[in-house]
């Protein structure tokens, strides 16, 4: 009998230790490795501009690894860019973006997973208004 009481609180104690050392998702908004060509378009319409430099191309990752995951449930009209990230002429990530206007948020939200937003700064919307609207204004 004594046995038995410390076979299962040995179980429990493993099981406790062991739900306390996994970690939730991490909160973070990536795309991929060695994106090589970015596409952007409007949701409505066919004009699309391509970045294939390397400033661009940080400039969108650095914007991205700064993106903060939202709380709480989504509610978003339709947005208003599709962003399109390539490695080696494959997809390897779509994103849809609204931006915000200048001194605005900004906010990313995966097709895939329509209950999940990410919100970026306002000093990292400025940035993406000055690489992508220009093109579209």
């Amino acid at each position: 009998m004594r046995n038995r009481f410390i076979c299962m609180i040995s179980i429990l104690i493993m099981l406790l230790l062991f739900s306390g050392c996994q970690a939730d998702e991490p909160a973070v908004l990536s795309v991929g490795d060695d994106i090589n060509k970015i596409i952007v378009s409007k949701m409505k319409g066919t004009d699309e501009k391509i970045f294939e430099d390397t400033e661009s191309i940080d400039a969108f990752e650095l914007i991205l690894t700064s993106a903060v995951k939202d709380d709480g449930i989504v509610n978003m009209a339709q947005a208003e860019y599709k962003v399109d990230f390539y490695q080696d002429e494959t997809k390897q990530q779509s994103l849809w973006v609204w931006i915000g206007e200048q001194d605005e948020k900004g906010v990313f939200m995966k097709p895939e997973d329509t209950h999940t937003t990410y919100s970026i700064s306002v000093e990292e919307n400025n940035k993406l208004v000055e690489l992508v609207g220009a093109h579209f204004n």
